[in-house]
């Protein structure tokens, strides 16, 4: 699990390093436990848009519709939590800012990433300032992937100076 984290981190920073100078003024990477995966920054933004990087779960996990697979999903809760809060496991809902998936397991392609605004994901049922565990992201064949994206410049295009 921990390669496959690296190829799609590996990814992102593809991504990310393709719209340096368009759209990108500089980023950070970071490989620490608790901290988003990326920093970018933005021209009008003085705070960096905070990127966290995950793999669409495995080939057999996906949410099905009589039998067939209408969503991947994606695990937005962290590996451990700490002593005597259970709710520690769960993402913060203001964590990071976007969070970009991987769907190399699902496609079989690394380099297929989408990605989303973390104002437009699931909460937690009951924590409602956490995310949700699991989250539904579009098939690559679907025509309506609203309000996830494919291009990550447009998606930081919207995002409001601070």
């Amino acid at each position: 699990m921990a390669v496959e984290g690296a190829v799609a981190e590996t990814q992102v920073e593809r991504i990310i390093k393709q719209l340096v100078g368009n759209g990108i003024e500089r980023y950070q990477m970071h490989d620490q436990d608790g901290v988003h995966d990326f920093s970018v920054w933005i021209p009008g933004r003085s705070k960096p848009v905070r990127i966290e990087c995950k793999n669409a779960r495995n080939s057999t996990e996906a949410f099905r519709k009589n039998g067939k697979e209408v969503a991947f999903k994606v695990e937005t809760q962290k590996t451990r939590a700490a002593k005597g809060d259970h709710t520690s496991r769960f993402y913060d809902a203001k964590q990071f800012d976007v969070l970009a998936v991987c769907l190399g397991k699902k496609t079989g392609d690394w380099q297929d990433i989408m990605f989303i605004r973390t104002l437009s994901l699931e909460r937690h049922k009951d924590v409602p300032t956490k995310l949700a565990t699991i989250q539904r992201v579009p098939l690559p064949t679907d025509k309506d992937i609203e309000p996830w994206t494919r291009d990550l410049g447009t998606l930081l295009a919207t995002m409001k100076p601070t």
